[in-house]
């Protein structure tokens, strides 16, 4: 039997640079969808054992871990984004530390791509495709959501003030979303406003 390769969903050395705002893709080491209760202590303590941090528990931010963030997307819902020189096996660290807490950890790494979006301009990109408020006292550093942006859904974060954010979307909607973002940004830059419009949404 032939050994099956993964590979990137975005391969791209490069991507198109623009006035105010800069994109790359991003392989995160791994990802992670953890389920649990946070009002249990083992939950948290194993959590935090094995990943550096509390799983948070106020709606829609992320807390930094060891070489990770650690996403909150619902009450009893978090998604780990390992760094791509974050430390490996946290999957492994995790189920272990669980033990026989009621918890569940699932890998997610294989279905979905990660973009960095960073400079001045790029809450004006973003904001051209989503309904969030994205002004920064209503979405600064530290804050996640789950949002629609262009013709897909992504898992949005703020990693600082510069801004930077990234975002995560299904593997099939990675080029989409790669181009979504590059017409807009070209766009902005354009001096009279009439270059690329957004691309359709994929044919499934």
């Amino acid at each position: 039997m032939n050994d099956v390769l993964a590979r990137p969903p975005l391969t791209d050395a490069s991507l198109p640079a623009f006035a105010g705002v800069a994109l790359r893709p991003v392989v995160p080491r791994d990802i992670l969808n953890l389920r649990g209760n946070a009002d249990e202590p083992a939950f948290v303590d194993a959590v935090t054992s094995a990943l550096g941090c509390p799983p948070p528990v106020t709606p829609n931010t992320w807390a930094a871990g060891e070489g990770l963030q650690l996403l909150w997307t619902g009450p009893d819902e978090w998604l780990a984004v390992v760094e791509p020189d974050g430390p490996a096996g946290r999957l492994e660290a995790v189920r272990g530390a669980l033990g026989t807490t009621r918890a569940a950890v699932t890998a997610l790494s294989a279905g979905y791509a990660t973009l960095e979006l960073t400079g001045e301009r790029s809450r004006a990109v973003l904001a051209r495709g989503t309904p969030l408020d994205l002004h920064v006292r209503q979405f600064g550093a530290g804050q996640c959501a789950q949002t629609r942006l262009g013709h897909g859904s992504v898992v949005l974060w703020a990693q600082d003030g510069v801004p930077t954010f990234r975002l995560m979307i299904r593997r099939s909607m990675a080029g989409y979303l790669r181009d979504w973002l590059a017409a807009v940004a070209r766009r902005m830059e354009s001096r009279d406003g009439a270059a690329a419009t957004p691309p359709p949404p994929p044919v499934a």
